[in-house]
């Protein structure tokens, strides 16, 4: 009997990217959500990144079934070279989708040759389901026998959830506003369960922290407890790497257990096994100072090429743990479960490339982590509400601020035009620019809030005694007309921002000041202490700290993974923003919202801070909503104002 031509398909719940689609020869069908009114489909217009993002700003999130024709229609393609197709989607006790595509599989032509599988699972199960399906046809089983298999295994899952915001469960009408807001109050995490094809509520637990250790506690129980024998009957495949130094205590105890249970250490040159469902990566550990070198390099290289998701054990090996640099080969993760603190190279340098989503548990440490000194401390949108309270009703515009905002020469009316309405749009209440008088009719035209004069030796003298904040350098030039500029603004002391060519000036007259906040990139940075670029991005924690040693006051050493640093020793890292502000103008509103934050009465470092998050969470705002590709530093407006104002809750669009 001739073995028949099978076929895999599935959903985009399966969590299996294009990418991995194309190397595991599966079909997969890009599941539709509608975000805020607009329709998107998974993995095709909406990444995975983007629409966490969407999830992040509290988005309007539903879901929605396949249309029968994008089903059939994928289904025609495959049998056109098929004879049979084993079609997985998302388990029926989550969606309608998969009585649908029974419904449809019953019906000529498809009886008899389209098998609908629906075993209960969804996300990583669903994953390790499609696996299993490949690895049945390979070994020559027929659709029917595929499916019979698969929902044999219905009862050998089970996931929880831990539910962070209640937001999504309360416009589901799950459950009502007012246990929302009491729920939120008390810090109440629901945490879900998820079997056999049902969703139910398992317990609750006061804050994050407590829920993962619920989870954990579960999920030692279901091991010990249902899912003992098929553990006794699956396959850990173990590999090492010998090493002359002695293990540590804690490793020696575990490898002991590990063969006194009856595993098996393997050299770490044996062929993998041909079923591998997960990796789990704890090749090296957080001190790499160099470039991994085989068998280890070997090992990374395969794991990185292999269709299997990966896990990284704390850091991603290959990836530097205090610097964020990849000296040679490192794990491309997609998901990495970092213990007790986070390190700083898993937020900055190369670390978005490789961590993938980054998961953090402090093994029960929190209150000593607490009691610690750490002068590194990782910023995110959520410590906006801390910096930018609500104003007074009885505010004026004087009380948030006076700039003078110096820059744009002939032909750079854009730079330094961005520059002022940032500051604006970020709560400013007055507003200065003197530039080339060229560009002060075009500015006033797009901006009329915007006070625009022609840059002279008077307007500048008396706008420097008017302000209380200046930021100088977006379009500055390094003609006499600008350096004349420099020195006049730098025999005043008030606040200042310091960007663009005013630190390519100052690169060749250095001078140390404690009031000022520069913001390089890695080029104007390595042309401040005379390094190269590659110097700069290798140790970029240790960059900051000789900038404002070498300086003064506060450093914002921007990129992916921005790093602030002051005088006083504290250092943040930035963790907002992503690959879409990598465009022209990004530096020039980053320059106008840290002084605007400044002339609202924030300290330098944290105007810095403040200004970097708010910068990078309006750039991600509009990352969810369109996309990273063609993002404009203009576009940030449109999300910046919300961003500032975090006491905000709109309804309809949060």
């Amino acid at each position: 009997m001739m073995m028949k031509n099978v076929a895999i398909a599935t959903d985009s719940h399966s969590s299996i990217t294009p990418e991995m689609a194309q190397t595991l020869g599966v079909a997969v069908l890009p599941m539709p959500f509608t975000i805020d009114g607009t329709c998107y489909l998974e993995e095709e217009t909406l990444t995975r990144a983007e629409f966490y993002a969407h999830q992040r700003r509290g988005a309007k999130i539903a879901t929605s079934q396949p249309a029968p024709a994008d089903v059939t229609a994928l289904w025609d393609n495959l049998l056109t070279d098929h004879d049979e197709v084993v079609y997985i989607p998302i388990s029926s006790g989550l969606s309608g989708s998969c009585q649908a595509a029974m419904a449809l599989a019953e019906d000529a032509p498809y009886a008899g040759r389209v098998f609908v599988v629906d075993n209960g699972r969804v996300a990583t199960a669903l994953h390790v389901t499609v696996l299993d399906a490949l690895r049945l046809r390979d070994a020559g089983d027929d659709a029917a026998t595929i499916k019979q298999k698969l929902e044999d295994a219905r009862e050998d899952m089970c996931i929880y959830v831990a539910v962070e915001t209640l937001e999504h469960l309360k416009r589901g009408g799950r459950i009502s506003t007012a246990t929302a807001l009491i729920g939120t109050l008390l810090h109440i995490k629901p945490i879900l369960h998820f079997t056999t094809g049902t969703l139910s509520a398992y317990k609750k637990a006061r804050g994050m922290n407590r829920a993962q250790d619920v989870m954990i506690e579960a999920i030692r129980a279901e091991l010990a407890g249902r899912f003992a024998e098929p553990l006794a009957q699956g396959r850990v495949t173990l590999l090492a790497v010998e090493s002359d130094s002695p293990l540590p205590e804690e490793a020696q105890a575990a490898r002991e257990a590990w063969l006194n249970a009856g595993g098996v250490i393997h050299a770490a040159t044996i062929p993998w096994p041909d079923d591998i469902s997960l990796i789990i990566d704890g090749l090296l550990g957080t001190g790499l100072r160099s470039a991994p070198r085989d068998p280890v390099a070997a090992l990374i290289h395969q794991a990185n090429h292999h269709p299997a998701p990966v896990v990284a054990l704390d850091i991603p090996s290959g990836l530097n743990a205090q610097t964020g640099a990849t000296p040679g080969a490192v794990v491309q993760a997609d998901h990495t479960l970092t213990f007790i603190a986070l390190k700083p190279g898993l937020l900055t340098g190369k670390a978005r490339d490789v961590v993938g989503q980054l998961h953090h548990h402090a093994l029960g440490l929190e209150r000593w982590l607490a009691g610690q000194s750490t002068p590194l401390t990782r910023f995110c949108a959520a410590h906006l509400a801390d910096w930018l309270p609500p104003r007074r009703a009885t505010s004026h515009k004087g009380d948030h601020g006076k700039l003078v905002i110096v820059g744009g020469d002939r032909g750079t009316a854009g730079a330094i035009r961005m520059c002022g309405e940032a500051a604006l749009r970020s709560g400013a209440g007055l507003v200065r620019v003197l530039t080339h008088p060229e560009n002060v009719a075009p500015i006033v035209t797009v901006r009329p809030e915007l006070m625009v004069d022609e840059l002279t030796p008077q307007t500048l003298k008396a706008a420097l005694e008017w302000a209380d904040v200046v930021a100088i350098g977006p379009g500055l030039g390094q003609r006499e007309w600008g350096r004349s500029a420099l020195r006049t603004v730098e025999s005043f002391n008030k606040p200042m921002v310091w960007d663009a060519d005013a630190l390519n000036l100052l690169a060749f007259n250095p001078d140390k000041r404690h009031n000022r906040v520069l913001t390089p990139h890695p080029g104007e940075a390595a042309r401040l202490l005379n390094v190269s670029v590659a110097e700069i991005e290798s140790d970029r924690l240790l960059s900051a700290q000789r900038l404002v040693k070498r300086y003064g006051g506060v450093v914002v050493l921007k990129g992916a993974g921005t790093v602030v640093a002051s005088e006083s020793g504290a250092m943040g890292i930035i963790d907002a923003g992503n690959a879409g502000m990598a465009s022209g103008g990004m530096g020039d509103v980053l320059t106008g919202i840290i002084a605007a934050l400044l002339g609202q009465h924030l300290t330098p470092y944290d105007a810095a801070c403040a200004g970097c998050v708010a910068h990078g969470d309006a750039a991600d705002r509009l990352a969810a909503r369109e996309g990273t590709r063609g993002m404009l530093a203009t576009d940030l407006f449109s999300t910046l104002r919300r961003v500032v104002n975090p006491d905000v809750i709109d309804v309809d669009h949060d």
